[in-house]
């Protein structure tokens, strides 16, 4: 287990004032810490922290609220979820995909288009 902690990290450019122009620099930093999705899942400590942090700006930028997926046929069913109106995501399962992503506006450019259906 890394021996580091989200609230450790304030001087990371990411941390600061659950902007969704930090999604970017969360990206990078985590594909300069990981580099497969087992290897950060193992790390549940972290991925906790940054989902909710993902989440967070998620209702910072939208409003939504949080929830537990409960239906068992969902894909995200027993994670914790995003909503608002008819958008649900789940910040954890963003979090592990862009570990194989080339991209690192991944998150943001989710986001960025949930943007059009949320404002």
């Amino acid at each position: 287990m890394k021996e580091y902690r989200l609230y450790e990290l304030t001087s990371e450019d990411w941390s600061k004032n659950y902007i969704m122009e930090s999604l970017a620099s969360l990206v990078v930093y985590i594909k300069s810490r990981y580099t497969t999705v087992e290897e950060l899942e193992d790390d549940e400590i972290f991925i906790n922290s940054a989902s909710s942090f993902v989440g967070e700006v998620f209702i910072n930028e939208y409003s939504g609220e949080w929830g537990v997926e409960c239906d068992p046929d969902d894909v995200f069913f027993g994670e914790r979820v995003y909503r608002k109106g008819f958008v649900k995501d789940c910040p954890r399962s963003l979090i592990t995909a862009c570990v194989t992503r080339e991209d690192s506006d991944y998150i943001y450019d989710i986001f960025k288009n949930y943007g059009d259906y949320l404002e």
